[in-house]
Formats: C-alpha cells, sequence, structure tokens
C-alpha cells in the first residue's frame, strides 16, 4: 500500500496514480504466481528453496530400489562400443560372519543380472573401475576385509577372469576379531612403464594402531614394488599419481590429513596435516607440513605462472610452519603455491582470515582449462582461475560443497551441482540461481555418485546417487517441472482470484482517502504552529550563541590582560627606580643599575611571549595539516631540547616508543603538544625526591596511545576539572595558564582524546589516544 504526501498535504491526483499502478502489479503478480517457472536472479548469493516445485527443473527418477542390505551401485563400461552396465556391491556389515555379494548387470535401468560372485568378508571398502587389461572392457578392483586382513581382487564383467592379492594384517584395537581401519584406491599410473597400471592401495587405521602406509601394487606381475609409511591419513580427492616433475620424471603428490591420534613415523606425527611428494620409485623427495590437529592436507595442480610446468595450490591453516621464515608477517591461513620441487613460490591470501574446508578443480567456464573451488567455512564459495583471480564469489545460506560442473541438462553451457549441509542437492547455473533441487532426508554418498558424459550418449545425462547408508539407489535425469497449479487449468479461477483481491484493496485506498482528507487540516496547522516554534528555537540559539562567544571572549581578554600586568609590573617598577636614581644623580653603582635593566629586559621578553603565546593559542585552527610526523623523533627533539635542565635536576627519562609510529598531524603542533606536557612534567621535579618522567606509546584499537606520566607531588583533585582551562595555572610566578590549553585544543583539532590521572605524592599521568590516520 502507498501513500503520498507534497508539502505534508494529501495528494489525490497521485494517489490515484498510485491505486493504477498496485493494480497492475498485483495482477502480474498473481499471474507469476500460478506458474512454476521462477525468475532468474543475477547476484551470487545461493539462497535456500523452500520449494523445488517452483524451479525450472526437476529430478526425475527412472528406476529406484531399496535393499534390507546395504547396496553400491557402480556404473562400469561392458562392451568396446562404450554401453554402460552395473556392478551392484552388497555389503553385509551388520553380520560379520556372512558373505558380500558382487553382481554385475546389463545397465542401470531395466538392468538383467549377468554374473555374481560371492566374497568371503562383510565389507567392500572401496572400489576402482578401469579398464586394467586394455580389452575395452571395463574391470572392477575391490578392497575387502577379512578377520584382521587385508585382500584386493580385481573382477571382470564376463568371465571369470580375476586377480587376488593378500595385502597385509592390522591391529584390533577392541579384541572383536576385526581389523580396526580399512583401505581405499588413491589413484593409478604405469609407473614401471610395463603397459599396464599400477594400482596403489592406501591403509588406513584408526586411533593409534598400525600399519599406515601407501603401496605400489604391478598387478600384471604379481608383485608389490614399493611401500612408503604415513603417520596420518591420505586425502583420496587430493592425490595425484601422474605427475611429470621438473627433472622430467615421475612424481606422486597427495595430501596427508591429521585426525589427532598418537600414531607417528619417522618424522610424521598424526596431529600435523601437510602435503608429500614421492617419486616413481616411492622415495619422498619433499613434505610441507600445512596445519596442526584435525586440518587436512589439499593440494591441487595448476598453471600459476603459465609456463605449463604445473604448480601446487594447498590450503594452510595454523600450526603450518613452511612460511614463517619467508613470510613472518603471513595470515594465520591461507594457499601456499608450491613448486613440483617443494620450493614455496608464494603465500595467497583469501581475504577475511577465511579457513578452506574443501578445495576441487572444474572446467566452470567451459574453455578447456579447469577453475580452482575454495569452499571457506563461512559458507562462501569462491571460483579462482589459474592465476588465482577470483572469477566468482558465491555466499551460501549452509555450508556448500560443489560435487560436479557439467552441461547435464545439454543446453551449450556447465551447470553446478550443489550439496548443502541439510542434506538438499541443487542444480545451479552458472550465477547460482537454483534449477532442480533434490531434499534429501538422508545423507547422499558422494563416493557412489556417478554421472553419465557426452560420450556415454547412450545414456544422455543420467546420475546414480546411493541414499541412506547404501540402503537406497537411485537413477536420475532432469525434465522441466510442468504447470502444477490449479490456476493454469482454470484460467477463469484465476481472474477471479485477481479481482477479488484488488477489490479489496480499491476499498480500503479509497475509505483511506476520506479519513485523510479529515485530518489534513488538522495536520496542516500542527505544521504551521510546529515551523513558528522551530524559528522561535532557532532564535533563541543565535542569541546563546552570542552570549557564550561574548563570554569566552571576555575570559581570554580578561586573562591576557592579567598576564601581561603580571609581565610587565616588575618593569615598571624597575624603569621607576632608574628614573628616581637619575633625579637623585646616584648612578655610581653600575651593578644596580644593570640589575634594574636586566629585570626590566626579562619581563618585557615574558609579557611578549605571553601575546606569542596567545597568537599561537589563537592560530592553531589556521595551522593544521595531515603530515606523517614521527613521534620517536620529536619525543627525542624534547628530551635533547632540555639535557640541562634534566642533569640538573637528576630527572631519570624512560621512553618507549615503537620507531613506526606516525601521526597525521602538522609536526610543530605534535612538537608543542609532547613539549608542553614534557615540561609541565619538569616542574614539578624540584619538589619531590623520586625524580621520573616516563613516555610511552604504542598502537591501540585503530589508535595511536600515548602516554606521559611523572613521579610528582600531583595535582589536587578539585583542580583536575580546571587544568585545560586557558590561563588557569598552579605557578603564578612562572606558569602561563596557556600550556595545558594548547595540548587540549591540539588534541581536539585532530579529534583525539586526553584525559589525566593524578594523585597528591604520587604523581600525574595524561593519557592521549589519537587517530592512526
Amino acid at each position: 500500500m502507498i501513500i503520498l504526501f507534497i508539502n505534508g498535504r494529501f495528494s489525490v491526483q497521485n494517489m490515484l496514480k498510485n491505486i493504477t499502478y498496485l493494480s497492475i502489479f498485483t495482477i502480474l503478480l498473481i499471474f507469476w504466481g500460478v506458474s512454476s517457472y521462477a525468475a532468474a536472479t543475477e547476484n551470487y548469493t545461493f539462497n535456500q528453496v523452500d520449494d523445488p516445485m517452483i524451479l525450472k527443473y526437476r529430478f526425475i527418477p527412472q528406476e529406484k530400489v531399496a535393499n534390507p542390505i546395504v547396496e553400491y551401485w557402480i556404473p562400469i563400461q561392458i562392451d568396446p562400443d562404450g554401453k554402460i552396465g552395473l556392478c551392484i556391491l552388497g555389503n553385509n556389515w551388520r553380520q560379520p560372519d556372512s558373505v558380500s555379494l558382487v553382481l554385475f548387470c546389463t545397465g542401470p535401468v531395466g538392468a538383467k543380472a549377468v554374473r555374481q560372485v560371492n566374497l568371503n568378508t562383510f565389507l567392500i571398502s572401496n572400489t576402482m573401475v578401469y579398464d586394467f587389461d586394455d580389452d575395452g572392457i571395463d574391470e572392477v578392483a575391490l578392497n575387502y576385509g577379512r578377520h584382521d586382513s587385508l585382500f584386493m581382487e580385481i573382477l571382470h564383467f564376463h568371465d571369470e577372469w580375476k586377480y587376488k592379492r593378500f595385502i597385509g594384517t592390522g591391529g584390533d584395537r577392541d579384541h572383536n576379531g576385526y581389523w580396526d581401519g580399512g583401505s581405499y584406491f588413491p589413484g593409478r599410473c604405469d609407473v614401471n612403464g610395463d603397459g599396464f597400471q599400477e594400482i596403489f592401495v592406501a591403509i588406513d587405521t584408526g586411533y593409534d594402531l598400525y600399519p599406515r602406509k601407501v603401496i605400489c601394487l604391478d598387478w600384471h606381475n604379481d608383485k608389490i614394488l614399493w611401500e612408503y609409511e604415513y603417520a596420518g591419513i591420505i586425502n583420496q580427492f587430493n592425490s595425484y599419481f601422474d605427475v611429470i616433475g621438473p627433472d622430467g620424471k615421475r612424481l606422486l603428490i597427495f595430501g596427508i590429513n591429521s585426525k589427532g591420534n598418537a600414531a607417528v613415523m619417522r618424522d610424521m606425527d598424526d596431529r600435523h596435516s601437510c602435503v608429500i611428494a614421492l617419486d616413481g620409485n616411492g622415495v619422498e623427495k619433499w613434505k610441507v607440513v600445512t596445519g596442526e590437529t584435525f586440518t587436512s592436507g589439499k593440494p591441487v595442480i595448476i598453471d600459476y605462472d603459465g609456463d605449463s610446468t604445473g604448480e601446487i595450490l594447498v590450503p594452510y591453516y595454523p600450526g603450518a610452519t613452511a612460511h614463517h621464515d619467508k613470510y613472518p608477517n603471513a595470515p594465520e591461513t591461507g594457499f601456499y603455491i608450491l613448486s613440483l620441487s617443494g620450493e614455496l613460490l608464494q603465500i595467497f591470501d583469501p581475504g577475511k582470515e577465511r579457513e578452506v574446508r574443501l578445495l576441487t578443480c572444474f572446467d566452470y567456464n567451459y574453455d578447456g582449462v579447469d577453475e580452482i573451488f575454495a569452499s571457506f567455512k563461512d559458507n562462501s564459495l569462491v571460483i579462482y582461475d589459474q592465476k588465482l583471480n577470483p572469477l566468482k564469489i558465491c555466499h551460501a545460506y549452509a555450508d556448500l560443497e560443489v560435487w560436479d560442473c557439467f552441461d547435464f541438462l545439454g543446453i551449450g553451457e556447465n551447470q553446478l551441482l550443489l550439496r548443502t549441509a541439510d542434506k538438499k542437492l541443487t542444480l545451479t547455473d552458472l550465477a547460482f540461481n537454483p534449477l532442480a533441487q533434490l531434499d534429501q532426508l538422508d545423507d547422499v554418498n558422494y563416493m557412489y555418485y556417478w554421472v553419465s558424459r557426452p560420450a556415454q550418449h547412450l545414456l544422455k545425462q543420467r546420475m546414480i546417487l546411493n541414499r541412506n547408508n547404501g540402503l537406497e539407489n537411485a537413477v536420475l535425469s532432469f525434465a522441466h517441472t510442468p504447470w502444477h497449479t490449479v490456476f493454469s487449468r482454470k484460467p477463469l479461477l484465476a481472474f477471479l482470484a485477481a479481482f477479488v483481491p484488488l477489490s479489496l484493496i480499491i476499498a480500503i485506498i479509497w475509505f483511506i482517502m476520506a479519513k485523510f482528507r479529515q485530518k489534513n487540516k488538522i495536520i496542516s496547522s500542527q505544521r504551521d504552529r510546529l515551523d513558528e516554534a522551530l524559528q522561535e528555537l532557532k532564535r533563541t540559539q543565535e542569541k546563546l550563541i552570542a552570549v557564550e562567544k561574548y563570554r569566552q571572549a571576555k575570559d581570554i581578554a580578561g586573562g591576557v590582560a592579567h598576564e601581561i600586568h603580571n609581565a610587565l609590573s616588575p618593569a615598571l617598577n624597575s624603569l621607576d627606580k632608574l628614573e628616581r636614581l637619575l633625579e637623585a644623580g646616584r648612578i655610581d653603582d653600575p651593578e644596580r643599575v644593570a640589575r634594574l635593566i636586566d629585570l626590566t629586559g626579562r619581563a618585557i621578553n615574558r609579557a611578549n611571549s605571553m601575546t606569542q603565546l596567545v597568537n599561537r593559542y589563537s592560530r592553531l585552527d589556521l595551522e593544521k595539516r595531515d603530515d606523517h610526523v614521527n613521534l620517536k623523533s620529536v619525543v627525542g627533539s624534547v628530551i635533547e631540547e632540555h639535557e640541562t635542565i634534566i642533569q640538573k635536576l637528576g630527572v631519570e627519562i624512560k621512553t618507549v616508543v615503537a620507531d613506526d609510529i606516525n601521526l597525521p598531524c602538522f609536526e610543530p603542533h605534535v612538537y608543542s603538544l609532547i613539549n608542553n606536557l614534557f615540561v609541565n612534567a619538569l616542574d614539578v621535579m624540584g619538589d619531590v625526591e623520586k625524580r621520573l618522567i616516563a613516555i610511552t606509546a604504542g598502537r591501540s584499537s585503530g589508535h595511536i596511545r600515548i602516554e606521559i606520566e611523572d613521579s610528582g607531588s600531583g595535582i589536587p583533585e578539585e583542580n583536575l576539572d580546571r587544568v585545560f582551562d586557558a590561563f588557569f595555572s598552579t605557578k603564578p610566578s612562572s606558569g602561563t595558564g596557556l600550556g595545558l590549553a594548547i595540548v587540549k585544543k591540539v588534541v581536539d583539532l585532530y579529534n583525539g582524546t586526553i584525559e589525566v590521572h593524578s594523585s597528591l605524592d604520587k604523581g600525574t599521568k595524561f593519557i592521549i589516544l589519537m587517530p592512526s590516520g
């Protein structure tokens, strides 16, 4: 509802115009609501979707199976033409002594079982799908445990060909007869150059148990080429097992996560994460620590300098040490940029002390070059190019993971598949506008997520998801969301739905217009009275300002007259005595004449100094400048100028002022501020036994904090409120009463603050806070 006032009066013409606009807007709003298509937004905020039915696309289940045992569906290529079949794993982890099965099927939709293999295990822990024998058909490598032992097998889709290997044994912490650990496949590559891919098997255990190592298995020749032991757990999502190093030889680069257990191995422990590089023979080339307990090593390979040799980007956390010597002032969290030889090339600061959760790479903009996706703990996602220029920044309503970046819809540009902490799977466009959403009442397993690529044309764009800890599997695709409201089927009902509320709105507006007509006169008269009262208040304020200016001028004039009178009185007395001596002809005492002349000169100089001081006090505002004045240099100059009297009085001076503290002020103003406070402190040193003046300065909450403290006799409490008043002095014979007034005016001129704390017979401290610029 829109109400318009012009100069305090209600405008009927503008109200009718607003009614027309509001009616059109309401009709458009209602007809927009009958469609299920959501308007695209152009911002980069990922907002929560309460109703997935309003989105443009939907996840369409083509097949969905719930199982009494744990099952995982794994797509595999079953012939050289690219046809996709299915490998189903059935784990009986609830019954440790039972048999788990591996079932091969002809396809994920309407599948026909071809072959079944039973394994004497309760848990198949990990799989790797690859055409190991190069016959155009995928095989499936499996890791599984049996009691305290670990085995690996390679199974074929069609025939009985398979490979089996005993990997090792592990510890049993709870003494239940089963190994408290597991294994997985972090990667594969042809290490020995025989034309067959060697398989890397990572063995991980919990608590402080062993072994913890990665094994390079030459399955073709049935032998283990080498083993490498470590203390943490390999990050299987950030491992690179086929990198060509700067010397042209193969490198294996992977991250190690810290779980905080007591396990140790050589110079490693489970309380630090790191990135490790091995050569093709399993020999450690280098290791870089990236954080302390419960952090992860997350390396990705990028081409940061554009020379095509590759660099390593890895987040670092508190506890990382590689940058301490080269970058001592680096932020607590950020990114290391490492060469392939392990040298720290640069530190990259993502800003805001943000801590990285996940780091992945996808071809975001469809140009054939991967971009870097960094998910941070503040629910933000930043997409960088290879030179770490931020391309997109997205702020999400919850913790965010990027599962994939791919043209799921076949429209010629990529989409993003995102999973949030509330277990929702959302497809968005490149501007993070939601296109489709799958609400999850249970967890979705990324390890068994799969989507067909364009080359696998027989499936188009289909997706396989494992849900509910393996008790449910589904094959999904995407389709346009159909219209689903009653208004789309009955346009007359939509018209009535728009007409009724519009009629009510118009009636309410006309009723309000009548009420406002009655009160318009009252509002107008009240406004006139208010204007008159404001004018009277303004006149009174101007009078008060004039009175205050007159009072201040009177006080200053009186103070100046009083001080100059006091200064010139000795001169007048001396001149009077000289006049009497001349009249009496008694000028035979040269010393007395010289003393009278000296007294006259000093009195005149004091009066002249007073006029200069008053002139300087009145001109402070006109001399304001924003220079960069080094405070330590000014303090040194003040102390040096008063060195003679400091030594004469035996005053101990203590200064603690950093070299890099600069004030954005005019240098004479800073000097006057420090000098007046220092002289004030020196003046009281003759009355006490302990003679100490301390000057300290440092940074405090965006300000420069200056403290000048003396061990003098202190200021009486009744005088504390007046110490900054012009011409107020507790030293009638020597003080001008302008020193602290100048200090206060300088501090106020640069928007600072000053406080004074004093105790009788203990001393006085002045505390000044000045802006740091």
